[in-house]
């Protein structure tokens, strides 16, 4: 297979960890990463910055199918989903993607990236302190 290999990430469920997809990806020279429980919230691509933009292009071409549809008379039954596909494939960019994988630090893999994301959605700031003891120490700490 031309190409280089290729890095796919996983969660928890069952059929990303079974034998048998492994030794299917492996064929295709595809590695298959699984991340830790509870640890795709803040390490999917998509919650780094993909959604951003998909979001107000959706509503825009949501509005303009249904609208589309209702003034020519035909069924707004699947006038979102064409919006939904419509708008994927315009702001889904190749750009876009790479940015979100790079900020999540898990291609080109960096393990500072990732603590710093995970410390920020438990709320633990740096050294170990959490947010609110931060914020406490702040507000005790005589004036300047």
């Amino acid at each position: 297979m031309p190409g280089p290999p290729l890095t796919l990430f996983g969660d928890q469920f069952s059929a990303h960890m079974s034998t048998d997809a492994l030794k299917r990806a492996l064929k295709r020279q595809a590695y298959l990463c699984r991340l830790e429980a509870n640890a795709s919230y803040f390490l999917q691509p998509e919650n780094a910055g993909l959604f951003g933009p998909l979001h107000p292009f959706s509503r825009r071409a949501n509005e303009t199918y249904i609208f589309d549809a209702v003034m020519a008379g035909n069924s707004t039954r699947g006038a979102s989903l064409v919006a939904a596909y419509h708008s994927e494939r315009r702001t889904t960019i190749p750009l876009v993607v790479t940015k979100a994988v790079k900020t999540t630090g898990l291609w080109p893999f960096s393990i500072p990236a990732i603590l710093a994301r995970a410390h920020g959605n438990l709320g633990v700031a740096p050294g170990g302190q959490t947010a609110r003891d931060q914020a406490q120490r702040c507000s005790t700490a005589p004036a300047r």
